[in-house]
Parts: structure tokens; sequence; C-alpha cells
């Protein structure tokens, strides 16, 4: 990517979204990937209302403001990362939101600097501090990579900038067992292809250990990372020759940077990883969208993962319209919470899903938000009484512009 506005583009389409309510039916598409059978559900099978909401806090002012990370915080609360803007063509500002557990706005900060800012990650930095990962415009219009530490009233303790080809984007972050942080996304710094997978290493005051690009002749987009046993970590994303055509990427690396494997999972149209997450058994579940396997013109996807990166089993959500998959989140009784958006068609509006699967990615129930505009699901993460939270952006209120969305859902 050569410019912000191009970069913009792209920041957008990463975060993409329930078809009219059918009869609940389950599919079973035998569609080869690795070997193996892909599992279909329909997204419509276990439909619940707003009877599964605890909680569901709507925040907007005069601009629109769309989150994309939370994490739950001790007191029950939230502490919620993402970006706000006064039109689509403007300048945007990250925007971190402190909510008490009944939903209450305790403040607010944003990121007022010249140029964009994009919040895309918030993550526990211990001892009552939170770091949030995103990317900024430079001076010279080009993108790089910051990491911020706050405070828990919002100050700022440090902030850290990282920046090689001057179109450096980072997606994703995840928290080393020594206090620093991984740090993932894409660059044009070095390897042969136009983008190619970037990974970072710091120490836990954010700086730089380390930095790798992984790349190929095709372009490559790290969009999550976490944890693998030997102290290393997990990337996801996609690989392609275009923005139209990709394929699932995934890639290991250990704990000083070198590669150890990677496995591309091929088809035929636009496939792309959005979230990977490290279970119990040291293996994986990778989370994210398909437009080859699945009825759908896109589908949702759950791919379970050994440790050595072998496909035990992946399965597909929706219908014959877009199911995006964007985020999952481990429960603990052995499944999985997902959130992303889905429509029926063209002209339809987006709305928010989340879906709850059992350890072999069964659906069990599903929860739609949505109406008469667009709403969209960001990041989702398992509450600590047993609820299922998640965030995104909602323009019911006041549309146009989005507000930021959270939801606590009962799992009973």
């Amino acid at each position: 990517m050569q410019d912000s506005t191009r970069t913009r583009d792209v920041l957008t389409r990463k975060t993409e979204v329930a078809p009219e309510r059918q009869r609940a039916r389950r599919t079973r598409h035998c569609l080869i990937v690795l070997g193996l059978c892909v599992a279909h559900s329909s997204s419509t099978a276990g439909w619940t209302g707003a009877d599964r909401e605890i909680l569901r806090s709507v925040h907007g002012d005069e601009r629109g403001e769309v989150a994309t990370s939370v994490v739950e915080l001790d007191d029950g609360g939230f502490l919620v990362a993402g970006y706000e803007y006064d039109d689509w063509d403007s300048e945007w500002d990250a925007l971190i939101l402190r909510v008490a557990p009944d939903g209450r706005q305790l403040w607010r900060h944003s990121s007022d600097r010249p140029g964009d800012d994009y919040a895309w990650v918030v993550r526990e930095a211990g001892q009552d501090r939170f770091v949030i990962v995103g990317t900024q415009s430079t001076d010279a219009g080009g993108t790089a990579g910051f990491m911020e530490c706050i405070d828990g009233e919002g100050r700022q303790v440090w902030r850290r900038t990282y920046a090689r080809s001057g179109s450096d984007v980072l997606w994703a972050a995840e928290r080393a067992p020594d206090g620093g942080f991984f740090l993932a996304g894409q660059t044009e710094r070095e390897g042969a292809g136009d983008l190619d997978f970037l990974v970072v290493r710091t120490d836990m005051q954010g700086h730089e250990l380390w930095s790798r690009a992984f790349g190929s002749p095709a372009i490559e987009r790290a969009f999550g990372i976490d944890l693998s046993p030997d102290g290393g970590v997990l990337a996801a994303g996609l690989q392609g020759e275009s923005e139209e055509t990709a394929n699932i990427l995934l890639l290991r690396v250990d704990a000083g940077g070198n590669e150890l494997w990677r496995r591309a999972i091929t088809g035929e149209r636009f496939d792309v990883a959005h979230d990977v997450q490290r279970i119990a058994d040291g293996g994986f579940v990778v989370s994210g969208y398909t437009s080859s396997y699945g009825p759908g013109d896109q589908d949702g996807f759950l791919m379970r993962l050994s440790a050595d990166g072998r496909m035990l089993w992946m399965r597909t959500y929706g219908d014959t319209g877009e199911d995006r998959i964007l985020h999952v989140a481990p429960m603990a009784d052995g499944g999985f919470a997902l959130v992303g958006y889905s429509k029926h068609g063209p002209g339809e509006n987006w709305d928010l899903i989340v879906r709850r699967v059992g350890r072999n990615g069964e659906l069990v129930w599903s929860h739609r938000s949505g109406g008469a505009h667009p709403v969209l699901g960001k990041d989702i993460v398992a509450g600590r009484d047993g609820s299922v939270i998640a965030v995104g952006s909602s323009q019911s209120e006041h549309p146009p512009y989005d507000d930021v969305i959270i939801l606590r859902l009962s799992d009973g």
C-alpha cells in the first residue's frame, strides 16, 4: 500500500458482517480441505432474541464511534478501544472508553493528534495498566504501528511507534509471559511481496526487541496472533495475488522470530483468517470467513488445529447471503463464542451476530442484533461470570453515524 487513503480502504475492509430468519436447518457439505470434510451449520439454527441480553449499552455523541476491542475489568466493567470520526472522509482518532458494569460511561479519551489514529486492540499489561495497539498516519503520508500504555484512568504512561517501510499496519497483539508483547500486522519493509506478514516482539515497556517480515511473491497480511507452548506465536491472516482472491495463511514463529512452518489453506475465491486463539491442549482455533466453502456468498468459519498445524476440523456458518466471523473466544466448557456480522442479500443491512458453539464447532445458540440500520460485531471475550461479551458499532441511534455498542449475553 502506497498511501494512507488506500490503507484506510483496507482497514475498513478488515472488520467487515443475519440472513432472514428461515426454518432452522443443518446441512453438511463434503468439501475437501486438506482431505477433511467441512461441516456447515445454518446461521438461523438456535436463534435467540433480546431475552439473552443481560446488558446492552450504546455510547455516542455527535461524532461516529466504533468499538474494535474489549477487555473485562476486575470490577465487571469494560475497557473498550476503537476509533471516532466526524465523517468517513475526515481524520479518525483512536478512542478509549471506560464503562461501568451497569453500562454507564465513566470516562473517554481520544487521541486528537494530527492525522489518523486507529485503535484495534486493547490488552491488560498488569499493575492496573493496559496497552492500546493500532495504526497511525505519518507526516510523510504513510502509516506506522503504535502501542500506547495507559493507566486505569486513561492517562498515558508511554507510547511507542513501529515504522519501517512507511506503510506498516498493526492489527493484533498478545502479551508474552515476561510482560512484553507480540504484535502482528503487515509491512512493505522487506521480503519479496507487495505486503508481508509482520511480527514484532517488545519488552514490557514497548521497546522493540526484534521484528521480522515474512514474505513471498504474494500479498500476505496478518490479522491475528496468539502464544504457542514454546514461547513463540502462531499468526493468522491471508495470502493472495490481489485483494479479490486470497487463501488462509498460518505462520508459526519461535520465540526468537524464526519461521518454523507455514500452512496455506487454498480455496478458489476469497478466504481470510481474522483471529487465532490457543486452547488448553496446546492446539489452536482459527476464525474468519470464506467464499470457497459453504453455501453462501461468504460464510464464517471456525477451524481447529493441532499444535503442529494440522487441521482437525473446519465448520462453516451461514446461509445464502454473506456471513463473516471476525473473532473467537474460548469458553470454560471447551466450546467457543464467535462474533461477526451477516446480511441476507444485496440491499440488506448488516446485523451483529454472536454464535455459541460446542467443542467441535456444533452450533448451540445464535444471537442477532440489528434492524433498520447496520450493526456490526467486532470483538468478543468470555465474561468472568460465564457470560459472553461482544462489542462493535451500531447506526441505529443516529444514522448514518456509528455508536459504540456493548453486549453482555447470558450463556445459560
